[in-house]
């Protein structure tokens, strides 16, 4: 019933607008001839600002946030792959933020002796979270599966690159400038891209990044593409 409810005001709609070319596709199939326009997740960025920092870190610092649930996120993905790292060094962190049941990650960073090196944290008000990201020297995720998700768009408008499994929406965004990508569940190409990261072999232009993201994400640009919309409509 629910499926046959989307169908018909997906057909009644005068244009879809799907955040991504994947979920275009996915929406596709239950609507093929509708009319689709695709529109980003839009970023405020006078609150996700750019702010240089400092040319040598003394540490790299990941952050991650999400729900938290592991078949989707993949947090013990990520953290069986940042203790292969601390074998050899321990000159890094992670931030996980979530609002979800992360109990099970906490006791893997007990058991893999993480404890000095990823520290969690509840959920966080938008500005609190954008202050964090300017702090932070990338985002990593490993999801098993996405569509685009927002924290992405955020800190790509902080000038900060991604470190992502290539899942759905992910590629279409995140292009070889921005950040690394790897297939989802492969911890050893997580490994490699990320201990190169943090050796510093990999550096990203934060500049260039945010210019992007403005250009994609900002409120004026995302705004100017629902008015053409509306307009076109009307």
């Amino acid at each position: 019933h629910i499926l046959a409810l989307c169908k018909r005001i997906l057909r009644g709609a005068a244009v879809l607008l799907p955040v991504s070319e994947d979920l275009k596709g996915y929406m596709k199939k239950l609507s093929p001839n509708s009319k689709f326009e695709l529109i980003s997740n839009v970023v405020d960025e006078d609150i996700f600002k750019y702010v240089e920092q400092p040319k040598t870190e003394s540490k790299k610092t990941f952050i991650h946030i999400s729900t938290g649930l592991d078949v989707h996120k993949n947090i013990s993905g990520i953290l069986a792959t940042l203790s292969r790292i601390s074998k050899y060094r321990k000159d890094f962190h992670l931030q996980i933020v979530s609002d979800g049941d992360v109990d099970y990650a906490k006791k893997l960073v007990n058991s893999m002796n993480l404890t000095e090196i990823v520290t969690f944290y509840p959920t966080k008000s938008t500005s609190e979270i954008a202050e964090m990201i300017e702090q932070s020297s990338a985002l990593l995720l490993f999801s098993n599966y996405e569509n685009f998700p927002c924290v992405i768009a955020e800190s790509m408008m902080s000038g900060k690159p991604v470190i992502s499994s290539n899942v759905n929406g992910i590629p279409e965004h995140v292009l070889p400038n921005f950040g690394l990508l790897v297939n989802p569940g492969d911890e050893e190409a997580l490994f490699e891209k990320t201990a190169s990261f943090i050796n510093g072999d990999i550096k990203f232009d934060a500049e260039h990044i945010r210019a992007y993201a403005l250009e994609n994400f900002g409120y004026e640009s995302v705004g100017r593409k629902f008015n053409e919309v509306y307009r076109s409509i009307l």
